[in-house]
């Protein structure tokens, strides 16, 4: 199971790219991961995200992807942490963003459904990380703000 969802994401992030012609390939340096949420009520919900990283893997984001299963995201890291800023353009995917504190609390949660929209959304304080999943999706995972995310190796 896990070397499918690997597989996934690979081709998730290959064929994203092809379809802007101005980006390079997609490299295999972002793979899907896992990401464990825990709820305030003790819950833990697992979800396997690719980790945008560089600049270029956070420009172009989930831009062109037509869809994404439920229990899959995307993780824009943000070292040092900071005030993120994010929009829809090109973006075909309605999506919730969720924004992350340094020590990896939840602190915001919006649902975006104006797809292609250059509006931005900014987190309302310094983020390590932002988790974008399909909208709906913390809602229907039961994720709130509040709710802590950890990751093996990463620190949030």
């Amino acid at each position: 199971m896990r070397f499918h969802n690997r597989f996934f994401w690979l081709i998730f992030l290959l064929a994203a790219t092809l379809i802007n012609a101005s980006v390079a390939p997609a490299k295999a340096e972002v793979p899907a991961d896992d990401l464990r949420i825990t709820t305030s009520a003790g819950q833990t919900i697992d979800l396997q995200v690719a980790f945008a990283i560089t600049p270029e893997q956070q420009r172009r984001g989930l831009m062109y992807v037509e869809n994404m299963p439920a229990n899959y995201g995307m993780v824009f890291l943000m070292r040092p942490p900071r005030q993120a800023h994010f929009w829809m353009r090109n973006t075909r995917l309605p999506l919730d963003m969720i924004f992350i504190a340094p020590g990896g609390r939840i602190e915001r949660i919006v649902t975006r459904y104006d797809t292609n929209s250059d509006a931005v959304t900014s987190s309302q304080g310094l983020v390590s990380a932002v988790l974008e999943i399909a909208a709906d999706g913390a809602r229907k995972l039961g994720i709130q703000q509040g709710d802590r995310v950890s990751h093996e190796t990463v620190q949030f």
